[in-house]
């Protein structure tokens, strides 16, 4: 990777460098965090900032993203790579490079817990593979696991718009 940042910085692709270098990022934290039981709520919100900075140089202008990152979640923890996911999904299925695409994601923390929403339109067309739905079965599963009673969860599709709101007691 250090090679591969040298080279595209030496070329003058900064954009190139920019993005393995955040790749880089993205990899140390998979690495280091993700067989922990917690992880600050702060580094899992760096690590879906760092996912949508990828997506955003693939998609470039095709995709405009729009975030509410709460300063407030600094002394939060939280199970790592749960809330991660649903951003891929909203990515994965709400955006294609041929049009123009719009995701919000928003995480705020208050003295109970914290409260996720993304929200992305549902597009017929997208560039990935179909659906198997193993995701989501997998966050569902981890949430019940982890936080039992303590979390709910709500996924809806209205007028053309896939909405998901978690709500965790931390």
């Amino acid at each position: 990777m250090n090679s591969l940042f040298s080279l595209s910085l030496k070329n003058g692709d900064n954009k190139t460098a920019e993005g393995i270098s955040k790749l880089a990022e993205m990899m140390r934290y998979v690495f280091d965090k993700s067989d922990l039981d917690e992880v600050r709520l702060s580094e899992e919100i760096q690590y879906i900032e760092g996912y949508m900075y990828m997506q955003k140089l693939r998609f470039e202008e095709a995709v405009r993203v729009e975030t509410v990152f709460s300063d407030t979640c600094t002394d939060k923890y939280i199970a790592p790579m749960l809330l991660i996911p649903f951003v891929e999904n909203a990515f994965k299925y709400g955006v294609n490079s041929s049009e123009e695409s719009m995701i919000s994601c928003r995480i705020t923390c208050g003295s109970k817990g914290m409260d996720m929403s993304i929200t992305n339109r549902i597009l017929a067309d997208t560039e990935t593979m179909p659906s198997t739905g193993v995701g989501l079965a997998n966050v569902r599963k981890r949430l019940a696991l982890i936080y039992p009673g303590k979390h709910e969860l709500l996924i809806s599709q209205d007028d053309g718009t896939y909405t998901v709101q978690l709500k965790i007691q931390l």
